[in-house]
């Protein structure tokens, strides 16, 4: 764990803007709401009411997130797992 919160960058517009993370600071932006949509997990921000996104549907490593509206897509879609020891 990092100690860091998950939230948009600043400057990014509302819908399709960047997700990074970041020293906590306690504003709306990171803020979210978890709901489980029955195949997983939904983030949505409590500030824009956006969801966290895969860009593009990517399933690569590192692919960029960004919040958009809530379309209960599978790039929407978490899901956790324990971690796995390297």
């Amino acid at each position: 764990m990092t100690g860091k919160c998950l939230g948009p960058e600043p400057g990014s517009p509302r819908s399709g803007g960047h997700v990074v993370e970041a020293s906590c600071d306690g504003s709306l932006g990171q803020l979210w709401s978890l709901r489980d949509d029955g195949n997983g997990y939904v983030f949505q921000t409590i500030a824009s009411r956006l969801c966290l996104d895969v860009m593009g549907s990517s399933r690569a490593n590192g692919a960029k997130l960004i919040t958009w509206k809530c379309t209960g897509a599978s790039n929407q879609t978490w899901r956790y797992g324990s971690p796995i020891a390297p």
